[in-house]
C-alpha cells in the first residue's frame, strides 16, 4: 500500500496562506523605522519555518513498517515507523487566518506510537481524506512484527 503527494515541494514553499501575510508584513515593516528590526526577524522566522517544515512525498506500508519519505530544507529524508503500538488519528480543521481563502476542510493525520506523536501528514501537502482513510485501513489490516 502506498500513497503519494500530488503537490511538488517547490510549489509548497510558495504557500498561498503564508505568502500574503509575509508580503504584507514585510512592506509594513519596511516603512516603520522604529519596528524594522522586529519586522525583519518576523519575516526571517516565517521563511525559516516554511523551509524547515516536513513535506511528505510518499508513505508506503511494507512488511511491519510504515516508510515515510519527506523533504526538509531541500534534503530528501526517510523515516521508518514500526506498527507495534501505533495509533493513527484523523482530525479536521479549517484555516481562519485570511478572509477569502479556501473554505474547504483540511485534514491532519497524526501517527502516534506508544503515546508519542512521531509524524503528521496534512492535506495541504497534496493528499486527500480518502487516501488517509485508505492508509489507516491498510495499517489496521497489516501484520505487526515484533
Amino acid at each position: 500500500m502506498e500513497i503519494s503527494s500530488t503537490r511538488e515541494y517547490p510549489m509548497f514553499l510558495f504557500d498561498i496562506i503564508r505568502f500574503p501575510m509575509l508580503l504584507y508584513f514585510s512592506v509594513f515593516f519596511l516603512f516603520a523605522e522604529e519596528s524594522r528590526f522586529i519586522g525583519y526577524l518576523f519575516v526571517l522566522y516565517m521563511v525559516l519555518s516554511q523551509l524547515t517544515y516536513r513535506f511528505t512525498t510518499r508513505v508506503q506500508l511494507e512488511g511491519g513498517h510504515l516508510r515515510i519519505e519527506y523533504r526538509q530544507f531541500f534534503f530528501r529524508r526517510e523515516k521508518l515507523v514500526g506498527l507495534k503500538g501505533m495509533v493513527m488519528t484523523l482530525q479536521d480543521y479549517q484555516y481562519v487566518i485570511i478572509k477569502g481563502t479556501d473554505k474547504t476542510k483540511k485534514y491532519l493525520l497524526s501517527v502516534v506510537v506508544n503515546g508519542k506523536r512521531v509524524y503528521r501528514l496534512d492535506t495541504k501537502e497534496g493528499y486527500t481524506k480518502e487516501a488517509f482513510l485508505e492508509l489507516m485501513q491498510a495499517v489496521g489490516r497489516a501484520t505487526v512484527l515484533e
